[in-house]
């Protein structure tokens, strides 16, 4: 069971592969939204029917879900042989076991239509908050609507993707999570990153879809693939698939960019994420499941899969990932960690306590029912909530 509904439309491919590799084994997928992975998975959990290999995220997702991966560190040293980088393999670690086999990296921001911005004169995407302004205001006066956004996905964008922005941006955005989960007071209603992520909201409800609210995600997409905006909020490079599908030209002329939250182009970064996939610890078939992750990190059939298929950058240092291979999303991912314009989403690593209620307090305050100044006080109070009862 995987959390990636993008890989559907070519998964057959990829279990041809690997059952014409190993014939005594059969593979059946279980392939989830993002958004709803997580609660299924809980479910099978409670019904003792948890599949053989799933994903599962790093920080506070591993603490939850330790007692039931089984520690794979038997593996640790074929996935080095294999071209898995050591700072890949260590994200894998939770108190000395080994339980994360990682797969691809993503990288999210926000998508643009480059033949739109062609039109009012932008060769670039936007690499200041002001200048995401002036794009704006550049393209609704060409008569080309902005934004088309999808908040009705409160857990996925308002939550997951989006939730911890400001926070990654930080010098030391790990240790400011602890001091976060610590209680400690920072000032969070008075803070310019935090301030700058309501900007960026509020510059997107006005130039984007008045029905935000109500938009899932796969509407909000078909409109962007179907250009009838010029940018898309919380999308990434998984994305490429279904631009083939619905659209293949756009691949010419989408770029894959980050959120332009702050006037210092140099603070501004890519979200990214390592795609990752675990072992059971109650899986009736552990050593044919270990392989089969081995498999999908290493090998150069699936390396192949994620490039060729999927439009994903694979983790392996040894599959030949060039531009072509990858497709434009990916390499533009690549491209910005390259130039150190990227950082890691702390999305994992936020209590689950605290980031039910995220997607909570954004929605009240993009439905006008609270202000900025109350947002910020609920978005603080949820972490000195949670603080207070550890």
């Amino acid at each position: 069971m995987m959390s990636l509904g993008q890989w559907a439309d070519h998964i057959d491919e990829l279990t041809a592969a690997y059952e014409a590799e190993h014939p005594n084994v059969t593979l059946e997928w279980e392939l989830t939204s993002s958004s709803t992975g997580s609660d299924l998975l809980k479910s099978k959990l409670a019904a003792d029917e948890l599949p053989d290999v799933f994903d599962v995220n790093y920080g506070e997702s591993t603490v939850q879900w330790a007692p039931h991966l089984l520690n794979v560190d038997d593996l640790v040293e074929p996935l080095k042989e294999g071209g898995i980088p050591d700072s890949a393999i260590d994200a894998g670690y939770y108190e000395g076991e080994f339980y994360h086999v990682p797969l691809t990296t993503e990288g999210y921001g926000i998508l643009y239509n480059m033949n739109y911005l062609n039109q009012v004169g932008w060769t670039t995407t936007p690499t200041t908050f002001d200048e995401l302004t002036k794009l704006c205001e550049d393209l609704e006066a060409a008569g080309i609507q902005p934004f088309v956004n999808h908040y009705k996905e409160d857990k996925l964008t308002l939550t997951y993707h989006y939730g911890m922005v400001p926070a990654m941006i930080k010098d030391e955005p790990f240790q400011y999570v602890e001091d976060l989960k610590a209680g400690k007071d920072m000032d969070i209603v008075n803070d310019p990153d935090w301030n700058s992520m309501v900007d960026f909201y509020d510059l997107t409800m006005k130039y984007g879809n008045a029905d935000a609210l109500t938009t899932d995600k796969q509407t909000a997409r078909n409109d962007f693939f179907t250009e009838k905006a010029a940018m898309i909020t919380d999308e990434g490079s998984w994305e490429l698939s279904n631009i083939r599908n619905i659209n293949p030209a756009m691949e010419d002329y989408v770029v894959q960019s980050y959120v332009p939250l702050t006037n210092d182009a140099s603070r501004n970064k890519l979200s990214t994420d390592l795609i990752n996939i675990c072992v059971s610890k109650t899986s009736k078939h552990p050593e044919e499941a270990k392989e089969l992750v081995l498999w999908m990190a290493t090998s150069e059939a699936a390396t192949n899969w994620y490039m060729d298929k999927t439009g994903s950058l694979p983790v392996c240092t040894k599959a030949d990932a060039t531009d072509e291979r990858v497709g434009c999303l990916s390499a533009q991912v690549s491209k910005l960690m390259a130039e150190g314009k990227s950082a890691t989403s702390l999305q994992a690593y936020v209590p689950e306590t605290v980031r039910t209620g995220i997607g909570e307090v954004w929605s009240l305050y993009l439905a006008g029912e609270i202000d900025r100044t109350e947002l910020l006080k609920r978005f603080a109070a949820l972490w000195t909530d949670y603080a207070a009862n550890q």
